[in-house]
């Protein structure tokens, strides 16, 4: 046996070491190579991590070469891969479609409003047809969370005062499905408005709407979707954002939504519903 071939053999025959199944794309992973040991298949960390800013939207791929009914979390360590927090849990699984060899995934998550030098982004694989101890695989990337950058504008001449205006990094820069994927996911995370007044009723079926928004859309650009399923599953998506539209309307007419929460709602549906009409 050559050398190169006894090395592979050596890795292959590692407990819970694996090539396959699901691992992250991007952030880059700290390897291709996964494991069942949590909570990063026992590889250490690098001194490359990924460094994002605090607030903003992340846009997460992994892939999984090997097909396995179950689902998917995604968790944030602050500091050494300890304390893991769980961003978003049960992503569900996709069967592969027929003739293809493996699944791509896509999805945003809204990166914690604190700083860490030293934190972990982790992808959890959950088989569900496995026994108790086998059913989990977990693929990490080292990340750095840094603080917002500010902006302030120097007082002029017939200005009494400077503003400051934070930036955080947004859906600007995606297209289609992820931007409006983005726009949801930043939307859904937190109070709609911010600071003005929102009925509590109106932010639930808000929430509630956009969530079924989202589970049309994952349908309609599932692989397995035939173009005519999903040109009607993208016409329903822009009729549910219409409808409410209508109801952001009637809830500003009532006082639900007050200050400039009315023309945030507008320009956030307006928005989505362009995102929605730019996929194909």
């Amino acid at each position: 046996m050559t050398g190169w071939r006894i090395a592979l053999a050596g890795v292959l025959a590692l407990p819970g070491l694996a090539f396959g199944h699901a691992r992250l794309v991007s952030p880059p992973p700290r390897s291709t190579t996964i494991g069942k040991t949590a909570p990063c298949a026992g590889i250490p960390r690098t001194s490359t991590p990924t460094v994002l800013t605090a607030g903003q939207m992340l846009k997460v791929d992994w892939i999984e070469t090997i097909d396995h009914p179950g689902h998917y979390e995604l968790a944030i360590s602050p500091a050494n891969d300890q304390n893991f927090v769980t961003i978003l849990g049960d992503i569900p699984d996709r069967a592969f479609a027929p003739g293809t060899d493996h699944n791509d995934y896509t999805t945003m998550l809204q990166i914690p409003e604190t700083t860490c030098a030293a934190c972990t982004l982790q992808l959890i694989q959950f088989m569900s047809e496995k026994p108790p101890g086998q059913q989990y695989y977990y693929s990490c990337a080292d990340i750095q969370i840094v603080a917002a950058t500010t902006t302030t504008t120097v007082p002029g001449a017939t200005t009494t005062s400077s503003t400051t205006a934070t930036t955080l990094p947004g859906c600007d820069a995606l297209a289609g499905y992820e931007r409006a994927t983005c726009l949801i996911a930043g939307t859904t995370t937190a109070p709609v408005c911010g600071a003005d007044p929102v009925d509590a009723r109106f932010q639930a079926a808000f929430d509630a709407a956009l969530g079924k928004v989202q589970a049309t859309l994952d349908k309609a650009v599932a692989p397995t979707t035939p173009p005519k399923r999903a040109r009607r599953l993208r016409a329903s998506a822009d009729h549910r954002l219409a409808k409410l539209q209508r109801k952001g309307v009637v809830a500003a007419q009532r006082g639900r939504i007050a200050g400039a929460c009315p023309q945030t709602v507008a320009t956030l549906l307006d928005e989505l519903r362009a995102a929605v009409a730019a996929i194909s």
